[in-house]
């Protein structure tokens, strides 16, 4: 029949879920003209029954919104991750670090670019402002990179950003990029490791004395690399 047609069609066309609403409303149709005598007690109740189905349908089908933390690496375009990238191709919308090389945005010609970094001394967007901004975005249904220098979780708040979002329920994967903490030395030639030499190296901030002074009096000599 026509009505059998329409079903099947509706159903491959959005993925099963308009067909089985459909489904569900021919099984609850035939209780219902069993269980009630009237005509217009038929309309008033098939006609809640429909208008229901039809928001829930319309519910699941919505576009789940989602945020990624994407590391862009120590500024050459070409240690961006293969990940990265593909997650820059993909965005609607891009909330970048003043520091993030210009070729990268390239990268995502789609999507709308706002700058949201802080550097000393000037006018900034505050971290709350950042996090907001996230969590209408991927409330709104869009992917949203926020993109940041180096790694997201060292020295860059991505870990508060997470927690934002993980408070209000947003999904957000963690996309690691290559710190300059690691690569500015990799690339002047310096081995943070090396067998025999020294074993381990120690990354801290080099904004504040109280941060790295004590870490610097608990190494003993010779036995590990400092990064600031």
């Amino acid at each position: 029949s026509l009505g059998t047609y329409l079903r099947d069609h509706i159903q491959n066309m959005s993925k099963g879920l308009w067909g089985q609403a459909l489904n569900n409303l021919a099984i609850k149709r035939e209780k219902i003209l069993k269980s009630l005598s009237t005509y217009i007690e038929k309309k008033e109740v098939m006609g809640k029954l429909v208008q229901n189905s039809l928001k829930e349908v319309i519910k699941r089908d919505l576009p789940n919104g989602k945020v990624f933390l994407v590391g862009a690496g120590p500024g050459d375009p070409e240690l961006l991750t293969l990940k990265g990238l593909k997650r820059l191709q993909e965005a609607d919308l891009i909330l970048y670090d003043a520091l993030v090389c210009p070729e990268v945005l390239d990268f995502a010609p789609q999507a709308r670019r706002f700058c949201v970094g802080k550097r000393g001394g000037r006018k900034s967007v505050a971290q709350t402002t950042i996090e907001k901004l996230l969590i209408k975005a991927a409330l709104r249904g869009e992917r949203v990179v926020r993109l940041k220098c180096g790694d997201p979780y060292v020295f860059g708040r991505g870990s508060e950003e997470g927690l934002a979002l993980a408070e209000r329920g947003i999904p957000f994967e963690v996309i690691p990029g290559i710190s300059s903490s690691l690569a500015a030395a990799g690339a002047a030639g310096i081995p943070i490791t090396h067998r025999g030499i020294v074993s381990s190296f120690t990354v801290a901030s080099g904004h504040s004395s109280k941060v790295y002074e004590p870490v610097i009096d608990s190494c003993q000599p010779n036995r590990m690399t400092l990064v600031f």
